[in-house]
C-alpha cells in the first residue's frame, strides 16, 4: 500500500494533467479505504461478507464500480465543454478527501 501511495505522489505531478492527477488521487483514496477496512466490521451491506466483516472481493468490486461511474459521469459532463474539467477536478478532490477521512477513521478501529 505504501508503494502505491509513493508512486502516486511522484508520478502524478510529472506525467499527468491536473484532471488526470485528481483521478489518480481518487483511485488512491479508494485503495487506502479498502486497505483500512480489511478484517473489520462493515456497515455497508453491499461490501459485507457472510460474517458481517468487510469482504475484499465485494469491496474492490464496489469501489471500482463507484469510481468508474464517477468518471463516466464526469466524462459525459465535460465532453462538450472542456472548461468543465476544473469543476470535475474539484469534485474528485472533495470526494477523495471524504474517503480519506473515512479511511483514517477505519484505521483507528480495532479488528
Amino acid at each position: 500500500m505504501k508503494i502505491i501511495l509513493l508512486v502516486l505522489l511522484f508520478i502524478t505531478p510529472v506525467q499527468a494533467g491536473k484532471w488526470s492527477r485528481s483521478i489518480l488521487i481518487l483511485i488512491g483514496a479508494n485503495a487506502v479505504d479498502i486497505h483500512s477496512s480489511i478484517g473489520k466490521r462493515e456497515l455497508n451491506p453491499l461490501a459485507q461478507g457472510p460474517n458481517g466483516k468487510f469482504d475484499l472481493k465485494r469491496g474492490i468490486l464496489l469501489k471500482s464500480a463507484s469510481v468508474g461511474t464517477i468518471l463516466l459521469i464526469e466524462h459525459l459532463y465535460q465532453r462538450k465543454n472542456p472548461k468543465r474539467k476544473k469543476f470535475t477536478r474539484k469534485v474528485n478532490y472533495a470526494i477523495s478527501a471524504g474517503i480519506g477521512v473515512v479511511a483514517v477513521r477505519n484505521y483507528t478501529i480495532r479488528k
